[in-house]
């Protein structure tokens, strides 16, 4: 499983159980993804869960009509 595909079904799994994935030790995206986890993976994997919720948040924000956060530059007829 790729860093990526790691932070997509740890956001998956945020969405269905309200836990932040910045929130899980080591040992709990173990558990979660199955497979042992390092420092540096988990890292890896948080990096990951940050560029692909930033984009997902931005859409969200759209949807609800609120101002798109500080350092996001998209425009606002996408929605």
């Amino acid at each position: 499983m790729t860093p990526k595909q790691a932070a997509a079904r740890l956001l998956l799994q945020c969405l269905d159980n309200g836990k932040v994935p910045s929130q899980l030790t080591r040992e709990d995206m173990a558990t979660v993804l199955g497979g042992r986890i390092s420092d540096q993976k988990r890292e890896k994997i948080l990096e990951f869960v940050t560029k692909v919720s930033a984009p997902f948040r931005d859409r969200l924000s759209k949807i609800v009509g609120e101002a798109t956060p500080a350092g996001g530059a998209e425009d606002a007829s996408d929605a």
